[in-house]
C-alpha cells in the first residue's frame, strides 16, 4: 500500500492520516483517487470526497461525491456511479443516491438509474448487483429477442464452475 498527496498529516500514535490535494491510495492493484482523505492506516477505515475507486479485477470503476471505506472490502458511496467501462464517457453506468459495495458479495444501489451514453434508460428504487471476483456457478443474464422466423424467444443459460480450470455452460431456449 502507498498513499501520496499534496499534503499528508499522520498521527503516529493513532495511525490516523489526513491527505489533501491530488490524493492517491494504492492497495494491491486497486487505486483510490480523491480531493481529500481521512483514514486510519491500521483499520483502513476512512472517508474521502470527490473520489474515484478503480478495482482492477473485473475492471470496476466507482465514483462518488462522498465516499466511505467501511472496512477492507466494504465501501459506501453517496451520489455515485458504477461501471465496468473504461474512459471518461462509459458506454453504460449505474448511478445511485447511495451505493454500498462489499467485494465478493453485492453492491446495493438506492435511487438508481441505468444509463447508456449518459442517457437514463431505466429507474430502480433499489438495485442489487453482484461484485464477485471469483468464478462461481449460477444463471447468466437472460436474453429476450424477436425475429420473423422464430417469433418471441427467451434464451437462458447456466454457468457451472466445475473447478479452477474447468467449466460448462448449459443453454435453454424457449421460442
Amino acid at each position: 500500500s502507498f498513499l501520496k498527496a499534496d499534503k499528508i498529516i499522520i498521527d503516529t500514535v493513532t495511525q490516523d492520516a489526513q491527505a489533501v490535494g491530488n490524493v492517491s491510495l494504492k492497495e494491491a492493484e486497486n487505486m483510490l483517487t480523491c480531493d481529500r482523505l481521512t483514514i486510519n492506516l491500521n483499520t483502513k477505515v476512512g472517508t474521502v470526497s470527490e473520489a474515484t475507486l478503480f478495482l482492477k479485477e473485473n475492471n470496476y470503476h466507482i465514483k462518488g461525491r462522498s465516499f466511505q471505506k467501511l472496512g477492507e472490502n466494504s465501501y459506501k458511496v453517496i451520489n455515485g456511479t458504477i461501471t465496468t467501462c473504461d474512459g471518461k464517457r462509459p458506454d453504460w453506468k449505474l448511478t445511485g443516491g447511495e451505493i454500498n459495495v462489499t467485494m465478493e458479495r453485492f453492491a446495493t444501489i438506492k435511487n438508481s438509474t441505468f444509463q447508456v451514453l449518459d442517457v437514463p434508460i431505466l429507474y430502480f428504487p433499489y438495485f442489487l448487483y453482484p461484485v464477485k471476483t471469483k468464478r462461481q456457478s449460477g444463471f447468466l443474464m437472460p436474453e429476450l429477442s424477436h425475429s420473423s422466423s422464430e417469433g418471441l424467444k427467451f434464451d437462458n443459460s447456466f454457468f457451472w464452475a466445475i473447478s479452477e480450470s474447468a467449466d460448462a455452460t448449459a443453454f435453454l431456449d424457449f421460442a
